[in-house]
């Protein structure tokens, strides 16, 4: 493992719904993860200030053309949502372990991924 983590969407809820802090490591999430998080649509002012301050504390990763066509070719091949696409092709572009508990993430070989309870019980949680 690289020490370097792609938190998705489903461990940043988890997380918060289950006050779980997790371990110091260095942590980024993709620009997807950033709109889904910000977007519900019963997300009140008061939520979504504090969605952007813990947001704040991960590097955000956009979209360049290294992820974009790294895209394309996962959801060809796996046949997996454009959103879980782009976070995975985000992950293998920028070399990071992706931390998920979405099951058709979990197709893509090309990239490591680790679901929450494993990378806690790695990490000495």
């Amino acid at each position: 493992m690289n020490g370097r983590y792609l938190l998705d969407t489903n461990i940043i809820i988890y997380a918060i719904n289950n006050k779980i802090e997790l371990p110091s490591a260095n942590y980024a999430i993709s620009v997807i993860t950033e709109m889904e998080l910000l977007s519900f649509p019963k997300i009140t002012p008061i939520e979504t200030e504090s969605m952007r301050k813990l947001l704040s504390n991960f590097k955000i990763l956009e979209i360049d053309s290294s992820v974009k066509n790294k895209t394309i070719e996962f959801r060809k091949n796996y046949s997996i949502k454009l959103p879980d696409s782009i976070i995975c092709a985000t992950a293998y572009s920028n070399n990071m372990v992706l931390v998920t508990n979405d099951k058709q993430s979990q197709k893509v070989e090309e990239i490591e991924i680790k679901s929450i309870n494993g990378f806690l019980n790695e990490n000495g949680e």
